[in-house]
């Protein structure tokens, strides 16, 4: 389980530290996983969205001021370093969500603009190895272009073939 303190008062260094429960029979003991040495464009909201695999050895976490970016951490016993910065628009990792194995991620961007079909977008970044690349991306419905929404909540299962997009303000029904 990684954990962060949303809604906190944020660090004034560039040092920021998220803390990982790790759970043992029926208790959880919390060990500090990820230290982050990041400039002050990544801490603001920093960790506002966060996903773990199921197997528990890749993390995302959301970053930048204006949601821009999602960092990607692996996990080799008991050390996280970080394998990719995934980048975007603004709003680009409002929301997160990993597949099981960490092989696919499934990155929100509600308030991205998507030319005349709307308001808020979809990306899929898919793992070879250790790098990341885009693999897809989704726009919302002309039915979205008076609200921002579309990404705004996420499902990916664990084999990271199947999604569930979330758009709560949405009037109509749009295919992806």
């Amino acid at each position: 389980v990684v954990l962060t303190r949303v809604g906190a008062q944020r660090p004034t260094t560039s040092l920021d530290a998220r803390l990982s429960l790790v759970r043992s029979a029926a208790a959880f003991s919390s060990r500090t996983a990820l230290v982050l040495l990041l400039g002050a464009a990544h801490t603001a909201n920093m960790g506002s969205a966060v996903a773990l695999s199921r197997d528990g050895q890749f993390a995302a976490v959301s970053a930048g001021q204006t949601h821009t970016d999602v960092l990607v951490f692996r996990r080799n016993g008991t050390t996280w370093s970080q394998e990719a910065d995934l980048m975007g628009a603004i709003g680009f990792g409002t929301t997160v969500t990993i597949s099981g194995d960490g092989s696919r991620a499934l990155i929100g961007s509600p308030t991205e603009a998507a030319g005349s079909l709307g308001v808020g977008v979809v990306h899929l970044s898919q793992r070879s190895g250790a790098t990341w690349s885009s693999a897809g991306r989704w726009a919302a419905g002309a039915s979205a272009v008076t609200a921002a929404s579309f990404g705004s909540a996420l499902a990916l299962d664990a084999t990271g073939r199947h999604a569930i997009v979330g758009d709560p303000v949405a009037s109509t029904a749009s295919g992806m």
